[in-house]
């Protein structure tokens, strides 16, 4: 079996493939072209995110892989959401989808991603190195528990499809945990999903301290930004009108968590599946936070092994002691949610290690793919 990349010219097998796959588990699943429009742009560009699979002229197994870069704690970190995950019912068991989950995680090496992110079923992908951590929190709202509003702020609504993002909106993004991305790309993400976007301000001004991305149907909150205060407020409104509200947090808004713990129902920590492509991208790219939490004097040697045999080797600061591990146990390290010598392999006496990770990682709801 050859693994290719799509092209334009396969994107309406593509998404009728993979809509009629996904439809056998749920059949009320929506087309993904309504759910990520900008994703299958009929474009070779947008096409050759999706490798996939033929038999006989027609495509039998397809993998999505999208690299985006998010935002995290002054960090940008370059990483690759996995998606359409599909295979058509009478080649399952046949190695198609191993082939093409490893092929794509050489793409990502290739393409100088750090981390990898997908939200499917932990026994199916752990076997790919992908590992089920979390460092963020989900907290849920009840409106019942709404007891006092900021007097001096008004939330307005609007249907998502109609809102227009003004250049200071977006630019407000850039201070939040976030997926760093193009107006345009934004903007279409918006008319999915009966979206609406809600708009704190003060109530003798037009200008927003905060604004975010609210489904109504799910009662979620999808994406914010903004003052603490402004998001809170984002935050009661969606919940009194709603009835409850549930969102994702980082760790690293470490302003925003402590409010909402005062006046949410916290439920705990949000959990994700994150795959290290790249040990040293990752630490790289997270560099500007750890150089933070280093300790003086301290340095650690990392080594990942690989399902291949090979490894990648990493210093902390001065380096020293090698601390190795697999792909799986090295991403419980980096993100959580146990200290980190609480990780199998990880020497107990490292306990300088437990202030360098776990890392925050989050992905803003409305762009998981």
């Amino acid at each position: 079996m050859k693994t290719e990349k799509a092209t334009a010219q396969d994107i309406p097998e593509l998404l009728d493939f993979v809509h009629n796959t996904f439809r056998a588990d749920n059949p009320e699943h929506p087309r993904f072209e309504v759910l990520y429009p900008d994703l299958f742009l009929p474009t070779d560009e947008k096409a050759s995110r999706h490798l996939i699979i033929r038999q006989n002229g027609k495509i039998i197994s397809c993998v999505g892989s999208y690299p985006m870069t998010v935002m995290i704690a002054g960090c940008k970190v370059v990483v690759g959401g996995i998606g359409q995950v599909s295979t058509a019912p009478e080649m399952k068991g046949r190695g198609c989808m191993s082939q093409l989950l490893v092929d794509s995680i050489a793409r990502m090496e290739r393409d100088g991603v750090a981390l990898s992110w997908l939200g499917g079923r932990h026994d199916r992908y752990g076997r790919y190195g992908w590992e089920t951590v979390g460092t963020d929190f989900t907290y849920h709202y009840h409106g019942s528990a709404v007891r006092h509003f900021n007097e001096s702020l008004l939330v307005t609504q609007s249907l998502g499809r109609e809102t227009v993002i003004s250049e200071t909106m977006f630019a407000m993004r850039k201070q939040a945990t976030t997926v760093e991305d193009a107006p345009e790309n934004y903007q279409a993400r918006l008319g999915r999903g009966g979206s609406e976007v809600w708009v704190a301000h003060p109530k003798n001004a037009e200008e927003p301290v905060a604004w975010g991305v609210v489904f109504p149907k799910a009662r979620q909150i999808a994406d914010f930004c903004g003052s603490v205060e402004g998001v809170v407020q984002i935050v009661k409104s969606a919940a009194f009108r709603l009835g409850s509200i549930d969102l994702c947090v980082s760790a690293a808004d470490r302003g925003l968590n402590e409010r909402l713990r005062m006046e949410c129902a916290y439920m705990g920590f949000s959990a994700k599946s994150l795959l290290i492509v790249s040990l040293k991208n990752t630490l790289e790219q997270f560099g500007p936070l750890l150089v933070g939490r280093l300790p003086v004097g301290f340095g650690v040697t990392l080594k990942m092994s690989r399902e291949d045999g090979s490894c990648e080797q990493v210093d902390l600061g001065a380096g020293g002691t090698v601390v190795e591990l697999d792909r799986k146990r090295m991403a419980r390290l980096l993100f959580g949610p146990e200290r980190a010598t609480d990780v199998p392999g990880v020497s107990p006496a490292l306990t300088e290690l437990n202030t360098l990770f776990p890392l925050p990682f989050t992905l803003p709801e409305l762009f998981h793919v």
